[in-house]
């Protein structure tokens, strides 16, 4: 998987929350966690494949209406980041979900999926 810049991740979320905000239809909010190390090609390697399970487990959560209605209620901000060992969390309306910074931990969309209805 070849390294994305930040900036590229910034267009991707962009373009992700825009989608998500008018399937939702509320002011949800796609973001990188304060922090992320912009030199780190093994994070941002991390980041970006974690963007492209986020885009495939979300759509295949919004087009259920159980799942839409979940992410509507209890989901404001979903914020991105990177640690030793992949997470999904969700706290005070924010949805955090973490890629592990190699590659083999690094989540499939079957356990992202998995994950976040268990979170949800």
């Amino acid at each position: 998987m070849p390294v994305p810049s930040l900036l590229e991740l910034r267009r991707q979320l962009g373009a992700l929350e825009s989608r998500f905000r008018a399937v939702t239809e509320s002011p949800l909010t796609l973001a990188l966690a304060p922090g992320v190390n912009p030199a780190s090609a093994e994070e941002l390697r991390a980041l970006g494949f974690l963007v492209a399970r986020v885009h495939e487990v979300l759509e295949s959560l919004q087009k259920d209406d159980i799942g839409r209605t979940a992410l509507r209620e209890k989901v404001k901000r979903i914020q991105l980041r990177t640690d030793l060992h992949a997470a999904v969390t969700v706290s005070s309306g924010t949805l955090e979900l973490v890629a592990g910074l190699r590659p083999v931990s690094w989540q499939t969309r079957e356990e992202l999926e998995q994950t976040l209805q268990a979170a949800l």
